[in-house]
């Protein structure tokens, strides 16, 4: 039974289930015993929040793998800032993979693993699992997905934001041909980007054309071929692309210089994410960099104050990145 249906069974709300749950105040003590005697059969674990023995659960969600394997830098600086902040906090972090094959198993963990939260990499989430996660035992905050429409915490970079702000850069450099290295896999964030990229055309009176959208796959490799194929096929280019991470717009890249197009003087690219291989590129890549160390404190910082806080709330946070000038953007 999920939290829901315990609720149900009790005759009370999800809020005084996860109140009993998690061995806060609030509730008497005859419906208390009656909803603990229910998590009891059903294998929830009674929870003592003692701060020196706070257990967290942090997955790494994958459903394609093209993004979350292929983009380690992103993920070990996320690592690195939940880390961070669990140790100050005294928090114990075990960290598990998980593809859609074993939501059951993660879900019998949450039950039984003595975890008092989980936070969830959810770069490659869809809506099936996050319909599931929305009645998961624990409380869970979702990290890189917004997780629109849906009841859950998630510490998420501003996607629409960034990509806008990239594209009025462009426009800003005297670009009014812009182009948008588009992810071939329907991930939130990069349809995000898109409806940034969208936006930020039509705030500026610049008309969208579709033979300026060029769908790739989202790895170098991958956009290296699929550009090659686009220009072998003799596509019309624009003057510039806004590329949905930076992997696209290396490989878009290469592929265009292997075609003797010189970037940026007549082409220039700018990205997503700041990975370390865009100041050593050639020509060195202009990007919007994320915060990554900083997504990961505040998604550690949030579980903490919703398992050891009174916060019942659903609170999605947004960070914004910054422009990094480099050498791949010219000014027309």
């Amino acid at each position: 039974m999920t939290i829901r249906d315990i609720a149900k069974a009790a005759g009370v709300s999800p809020a005084t289930v996860s109140l009993v749950l998690n061995n806060k105040s609030g509730v008497s003590e005859e419906r208390r015993q009656v909803i603990q005697r229910l998590l009891t059969q059903n294998g929830y674990e009674k929870r003592c929040h003692d701060k020196s023995s706070l257990n967290i659960l942090f997955v790494k969600y994958v459903q394609y793998g093209t993004i979350v394997e292929h983009n380690g830098d992103f993920i070990n600086r996320v690592l690195d800032g939940l880390q961070d902040e669990a140790d100050k906090l005294r928090i114990n972090l075990t960290m598990r993979n998980l593809n859609s094959h074993h939501f059951d198993e993660i879900m019998d963990c949450f039950k039984t693993g003595g975890y008092h939260g989980s936070i969830i990499l959810g770069t490659e989430l869809d809506d099936a699992f996050a319909q599931k996660l929305e009645h998961s035992p624990i409380p869970t905050v979702v990290l890189d997905n917004m997780v629109e429409n849906y009841e859950l915490d998630s510490v998420v970079m501003d996607n629409r934001g960034c990509a806008f702000s990239g594209v009025r850069y462009l426009i800003e450099c005297g670009h009014r041909k812009i182009g948008f290295v588009k992810s071939k896999y329907d991930i939130s964030n990069f349809h995000q980007r898109y409806e940034g990229y969208r936006s930020a055309l039509e705030k500026h009176d610049i008309p969208f054309e579709e033979k300026y959208v060029f769908e790739v796959e989202p790895t170098m490799h991958g956009a290296y071929h699929d550009m090659l194929n686009a220009l072998s096929k003799g596509r019309e280019l624009p003057t510039s692309f806004f590329a949905g991470n930076d992997s696209m717009g290396a490989g878009v890249v290469k592929a265009l210089k292997q075609y003797s197009y010189r970037v940026p003087e007549q082409i220039s690219m700018i990205g997503i994410d700041d990975l370390p291989f865009c100041s050593i590129s050639d020509p060195m890549l202009t990007t919007m960099a994320i915060p990554k160390e900083t997504m990961g404190r505040m998604a550690v910082r949030r579980m903490y104050e919703k398992v050891l806080g009174d916060s019942q709330e659903c609170i999605k946070k947004l960070l914004y990145p910054h422009l990094v000038e480099r050498e791949s953007v010219a000014k027309l």
